[in-house]
């Protein structure tokens, strides 16, 4: 409910009284701000006389629509005199009227200018039409200015190097806690293939395919790019019958020898370091970092990345006040993605780059050893697809026992290794978890796992040396046990310089360069937007934004661009004192807008996932908390017949499309993966002693299943979403009264109000109805055609 000076309600008690209604056009300089009503008045302590131009005031209409996820706005015709001693038209054609903004108050005689009640605040849309003798005026909610998409986004402009695969896709929004949230890459490298059929080693000349809408490669001389494993110097390029060409030294530092290329083979600027976009705004903290690669996440090792949070003091030179993660693209986290690409894949197709070959195992080169069986397939046969038998050795007597099986390669026919490494896929199951070496297996003789990890890849140094053949040995000292050898390969590195995955491809519609060295994107674990050194939207100076009412209040005033002045805060807070309270720890955020969408449907959004409202109401934005079923409060105003219009009544009920009785809450989103925030990458909230699975039971069995399910993606405590399923359903169980109804004396009413509404006409009486206020529609008073103020009302009883 709106709050009003004591002399403002003096007045509005007196019977019989009306306010006058009082507008102020906010023109931009140097006209200024224009005062209009429809008569001349000159508060006390005032701005000065306002001119009588308002010939019809019209309604201010606020649409009616009961669902949460909308966001309620207000409009208005106004008729105005083209009078005064410049023609009121000629400001509206002088100035584009989306620049003008119109406050508009309740205002009575006697008081001071001081004691307004400001009951809209506007922003010109449209100038229908005007004439010699008239202008109509249509007026919009103050907040429709800043209905616009809400998110930046990430083009060539801000953004030259930007992955193709993310140009034209918003910036990331990201509050609360969240792990590994795929990063859009902003600084990526140009990509194109060989036109050469082949390119011998010999060629001093490369004629590359290259996609000139996406990154480009550099302009100037010299620059270096990769094809295959050879590292090339382009020294210039030309023009001549065979297309574009680069004039190249071969063989630069930190690559291999000079060698043939086929037609297509990728080429790929000499990139070292990529750059990833986390947040549009200044991050909390950033974790952890991860390469994905197949379905796996390589943690990135803390030398290998630098993140800048956009705090003061850690801003990225280029894009400050923006999360910004920086890859290195080292050795180790080269190594570290060949080997997830060579764990994950069945084949060879995204294995190894030249600088690794795998040698594949026969596991045994006759029948098994004593005590060992085979059958079955082969799982995941991440080194080369050709095994297609599996050995076991299984104990189901519970007394100790080992075996072990020798693993043959062939001959080795490369280069020198500088370094080789043995890995085995393998499952082993035992019904004991011993604490010591009891239980183990060996690669070579050496220890590579303890206890039982049910599945697993274990790995073994073996120097610079490529073996003929290796043992694997197994003991267990008790239990019931089995172990099962899937496939075992060498990975042979026999350069110190890795080029990108082989087979890994990166065509020139999509990919870049981190495409090709970090296949499957970058993911980030951390903490999303934090406030300001003043502690503007938590009151505490650069906390994490996490609570719903922060969020909402950041995302609006930080991201939106709404004033500050257009927030009412103490309805925020409020509503915050009431989402403390609701659960253990409080209701809280944590999520990742990644899609656009206009700053109304999000806030509305984030409204809905913690039960609240947020609406515009006198000019101020306002978040208003929605109380259990049951638990509506004191009513703030009481209706009685004598303060109905006549005749006005218009009784109703809610719909039966309106009821739920089941509700199926999604939360918590798993946002690695690629269908998020889709409910199948979400948990679903469990049934609770209120309402077991299926609804409530009575509900059901009176009239059906009225089932409701949404995806609340902004929510991860188990518990906020079980106190969103149980207050859905106890608001929505049962059909309610609905009455439309034009009352006096009502302009402090708001959207959420509980009034009490009694009516005694025949077939219209209503005794003491508790009712919430849907949507309060003012219809300012006319002292011209003496028609009072009234406010047309829609409230819905209260469950």
């Amino acid at each position: 409910m709106r709050t009003a000076t004591a002399a403002f309600l003096a007045e509005q008690a007196k019977t019989g009284n009306s306010p006058r209604t009082l507008t102020v056009w906010h023109f931009p300089s140097p006209t200024g701000d224009k005062l209009v009503s429809d008569e001349a008045l000159t508060p006390s302590g005032g701005p000065g006389t306002f001119e009588a131009l308002v010939t019809n005031w019209g309604a201010i209409n606020s649409r009616v629509n009961p669902d949460p996820l909308t966001f309620d706005t207000s409009d208005w015709r106004l008729t105005l005199a083209n009078d005064g001693a410049t023609p009121f038209s000629s400001y509206l054609k002088t100035y584009d009227p989306l620049e003008v903004d119109v406050d508009v108050y309740h205002w009575y005689e006697g008081t001071a200018y001081s004691d307004k009640l400001q009951i809209a605040a506007f922003t010109c849309r449209d100038v229908p039409g005007y004439s010699a003798e008239e202008v109509i005026v249509d007026l919009a909610s103050r907040m429709e200015k800043y209905d616009k998409p809400l998110l930046p986004v990430m083009d060539r402009a801000t953004y030259p190097q930007v992955d193709p695969d993310d140009e034209g896709r918003p910036e990331p929004l990201w509050f609360g806690e969240k792990k590994l949230i795929r990063l859009p890459c902003i600084l990526g490298g140009a990509v194109g293939t060989l036109k050469d059929n082949p390119l011998t080693s010999a060629a001093t000349k490369v004629y590359p395919t290259i996609a000139p809408t996406k990154i480009a490669f550099p302009t100037s001389y010299p620059h270096y790019f990769w094809i295959d494993g050879e590292r090339i110097k382009a020294n210039s390029g030309g023009t001549d019958a065979g297309g574009f060409y680069w004039n190249i030294t071969r063989a630069q530092s930190g690559g291999t020898a000079a060698m043939q290329h086929e037609k297509g083979a990728l080429i790929r600027a000499d990139r070292n370091d990529f750059s990833f976009l986390a947040n549009c705004k200044p991050m909390y903290s950033m974790d952890t970092l991860c390469v994905k690669v197949g379905e796996q996440f390589i943690e990135v090792p803390a030398a290998s990345w630098t993140d800048y949070t956009g705090k003061t003091g850690d801003n990225h030179p280029t894009w400050p006040g923006k999360g910004i993660v920086v890859v290195t693209n080292d050795e180790a986290l080269k190594k570290a993605v060949a080997l997830a690409a060579n764990a994950s894949e069945s084949g060879h197709s995204h294995n190894v780059g030249y600088n690794r070959t795998t040698v594949n195992a026969s596991l045994v080169s006759s029948s098994p050893p004593s005590g060992w069986s085979t059958g079955g397939t082969s799982k995941d046969n991440v080194g080369d697809a050709n095994d297609s038998t599996l050995y076991s050795l299984d104990n189901v007597g519970g007394s100790a026992f080992s075996g072990s099986i020798t693993v043959n390669f062939p001959s080795w026919n490369g280069a020198t290794p500088l370094s080789v490494m043995v890995y085995m896929k393998y499952f082993w199951y035992s019904s004991v978890q011993p604490a010591d070496a009891t239980h183990y297996l060996k690669l070579n003789g050496t220890t590579v796992a303890i206890k039982s990890p049910t599945e697993g890849i274990e790995s073994l140094s073996l120097g610079t040396s490529v073996p003929s053949s290796i043992s694997v040995s197994y003991y267990n000292s008790s239990g019931t046990s089995n172990i099962d050898i899937y496939e075992v390969w060498l990975e042979v590195v026999t350069d110190s310089t890795a080029s990108a995955n082989a087979g890994v491809s990166a065509s020139l519609s999509g990919n870049s360069v981190a495409d090709t060295v970090l296949p499957d994107g970058v993911y980030l674990s951390g903490k999303g937007c934090l406030d300001d050194a003043s502690g503007t939207y938590t009151g505490v100076a650069n906390a994490l934004v996490e609570k719903c009412e922060d969020v909402i209040h950041y995302a609006a005033v930080a991201v939106g661009g709404v004033p500050s002045a257009y927030v009412d805060t103490t309805s925020f807070g409020t509503a915050g004192t009431a989402l403390a309270a609701a659960i253990s720890g409080g209701y809280k955020f944590a999520g990742v807008q990644q899609e656009q969408i206009n700053l109304k449907p999000f806030l509305a959004r984030l409204a809905y996932q913690c039960r609240s409202r947020v609406f515009e109401s006198g000019g101020k934005l306002k978040l208003l908390f929605r109380p259990a079923a049951g638990s509506a409060g004191a009513s703030v105003k009481s209706f009685s017949k004598e303060h109905m219009v006549f005749g006005s009544v218009r009784p109703g009920r809610t719909s039966k499309d309106e009821i739920i009785n089941d509700f199926l809450v999604y939360y918590d989103p798993d946002m690695s993966r690629d269908d998020a925030p889709d409910k199948d990458s979400c948990k679903l909230c469990d049934a609770t002693t209120a309402y077991p699975k299926g609804g409530d039971t009575t509900s059901v069995g009176k009239i059906g299943r009225k089932e409701k399910e949404h995806v609340f993606d902004f929510v991860v405590n188990e518990d906020q979403a079980k106190d969103l399923r149980d207050f859905t359903i106890g608001k929505e169980i049962s059909r309610k009264d609905r009455v439309a109804v034009d009352v006096f004396e009502a302009e402090l009413l708001e959207r959420g109000d509980v009034v009490d509404l009694t009516h005694d006409a025949p077939h219209l009486a209503y005794s003491g109805l508790k009712a919430e206020v849907e949507t309060p529609n003012y219809y300012p008073g006319s002292s011209k055609s003496k028609r009072p103020y009234i406010v047309q009302m829609t409230a819905v009883e209260t469950s």
